[in-house]
Formats: C-alpha cells, sequence, structure tokens
C-alpha cells in the first residue's frame, strides 16, 4: 500500500523514475549483485511535470536470484519494467489525486471519488491506511490511503 510520487516545480526537476530496482552496485569499476526479492501489491508509482517516462525502471545484471512481483499496482511507464511479474495493473491511468498544487507546492494524495484506483486494490494483512483509518475488507483502494465514505 504504497504511495510513490514525484511532480516536477520551479525548485525541484523531476529527471529519475520514482522506483528503480536493481541487484548490483558498482564501486571503484567493480560492479557487485546480489539477490533481490520484492513484492508490491496495492502501490501507486506515478510521476508528472518531469521528463521522466518510465516511473518504474529494472536493472538486473548477473545470475543471482531476481524475484520482483508486482500485484494490483497503478503506474506511469512507457515500457514494462524487465524481470519482473505483473498482474492487474492499471498502466498510464492517472490516479487523480485529491489536489496537487505545485505553484503553491501542496500535495494531498488521497485519491478522488473518481480515481481508478478505488476499491481496485486486494485484501492484504494492513486493514489501516497511512491515516489510521480502516480499509475496505472488500477491496481497498491502492496507495497510502483508504477513501472514507
Amino acid at each position: 500500500h504504497c504511495t510513490v510520487v514525484s511532480y516536477g516545480n520551479l525548485y525541484l526537476q523531476h529527471k529519475d523514475p520514482v522506483l528503480l530496482l536493481t541487484n548490483l552496485i558498482e564501486e571503484n569499476n567493480v560492479v557487485y549483485t546480489a539477490d533481490l526479492t520484492a513484492n508490491f501489491h496495492n502501490c501507486i508509482f506515478w510521476g508528472d511535470n518531469g521528463t521522466t517516462e518510465n516511473e518504474v525502471v529494472t536493472q538486473k545484471r548477473g545470475t543471482t536470484v531476481f524475484l520482483v512481483d508486482f500485484k494490483k499496482c497503478l503506474w506511469k511507464v512507457k515500457d514494462n519494467p524487465e524481470n519482473v511479474t505483473s498482474s492487474d495493473i492499471l498502466s498510464n491511468q492517472p490516479p487523480l489525486f485529491d489536489s496537487v498544487n505545485n505553484q503553491q507546492m501542496f500535495y494531498n494524495f488521497r485519491l478522488k471519488e473518481n480515481s481508478p484506483a478505488l476499491h481496485f486494490g486486494m485484501v492484504t494483512p494492513l486493514t489501516i491506511d497511512l491515516d489510521g483509518n480502516p480499509r475496505n475488507v472488500g477491496g481497498p483502494d491502492l496507495g497510502a490511503y483508504e477513501k472514507q465514505d
């Protein structure tokens, strides 16, 4: 239930993806790899007002374990991430956040009434949202906040 978002404005340029998953690090021209296992369920990965077309990017090198799974997520991507499994993804559908005002630098990432992320999630052990409000037991919202009726 993550909401991972970046908006470019007059003070901050949005030029990198909001999520980069990699199994490598390079130090002194030497590449080190390690196993990577990650699960993302009921998440939103979004960005606007920048130069990034792919908000979710993966980099895999070598033969180490690379198990990355996305279920019931909304993301903004031109090219689907490589070396991942994904199901029930809302691709390139704006999440329709409650309020985003770049000029005033005000960002409210709760969802509007007509958001495609409403009730799209799968049931998980997480029963409350970031505000401490209960999640919908029949179909929770994507992201960190559950729309309260």
